[in-house]
């Protein structure tokens, strides 16, 4: 395992939890979209009630690869605009013109966890001869985050009367909004991974640089989402 992560191995996730919820406000404090920490928050005791059950068959890789993960993200709050460096966090934290609690950023912010910041954090936890033992816990983590997206778009709806009203249309809802589909999105978490997993290493920057454009230009779709929901979007009730 190549990961210098700096949180033990533990019986819980509890310094973990104090962790994400410590950036989370001073995210408040400064101002910027906090949806990121939400998922992860949202998703933590999902994942430890798998862990708990006994359905992970490596659990102290599951566990280090979500630890990974979310260092990853708090430390990617921490840093100033100008050592920003990637588009798609560059996009999501310092040049997204939405209110810091939109509708679109909690989409963006999953875009950013699964499509994005799983591959690193597997490349971190993780070797080649790892994928296919592994493959099982991944889908597993994978799907914990999709639990965590909507129980933290529940609790978002819930402060919005209007949004909850157009939820029950079908105007949006957890599999698919502003051209962005959750379930594709975690169908590509793991295909994503193993691709970065299985990269030489001359080979990795060029294979990061890439999926940040990628995952960039899904970001600016789910920014730009067109006429009919970005006037949706913008009714103070969402």
């Amino acid at each position: 395992m190549n990961t210098s992560t700096s949180i033990a191995l533990s019986d819980d996730f509890s310094e973990l939890r104090q962790r994400l919820e410590n950036a989370a406000e001073k995210a408040k404090e400064e101002r910027k979209p906090q949806a990121a920490l939400a998922i992860l928050l949202h998703t933590l005791p999902r994942i430890e009630t798998e862990l708990n059950a006994g359905r992970c068959t490596q659990p102290d890789k599951a566990k280090m690869l979500f630890s990974v993960l979310s260092q990853q993200v708090i430390k990617h709050y921490q840093s100033a605009p100008a050592q920003c460096s990637t588009q798609c966090w560059t996009q999501f934290l310092h040049r997204s013109k939405h209110p810091n609690n939109s509708l679109l950023q909690i989409f963006s912010a999953l875009n950013l966890l699964l499509n994005f910041e799983f591959g690193l954090a597997a490349k971190e936890v993780l070797k080649k001869e790892d994928l296919d033992n592994f493959q099982n816990d991944g889908l597993i983590l994978i799907r914990a985050f999709g639990m965590g997206f909507s129980n933290s778009l529940r609790s978002y709806l819930k402060s919005k009367p209007i949004a909850r009203m157009l939820q029950l249309t079908g105007a949006f809802n957890d599999q698919h909004f502003c051209h962005f589909s959750v379930r594709k999105a975690m169908q590509h978490a793991w295909v994503a991974s193993a691709r970065l997993v299985k990269s030489h290493p001359a080979e990795l920057p060029k294979k990061i640089q890439d999926l940040d454009s990628y995952v960039a230009v899904l970001n600016r779709l789910i920014f730009e989402p067109g006429v009919v929901m970005k006037t949706l979007v913008s009714l103070p009730g969402i």
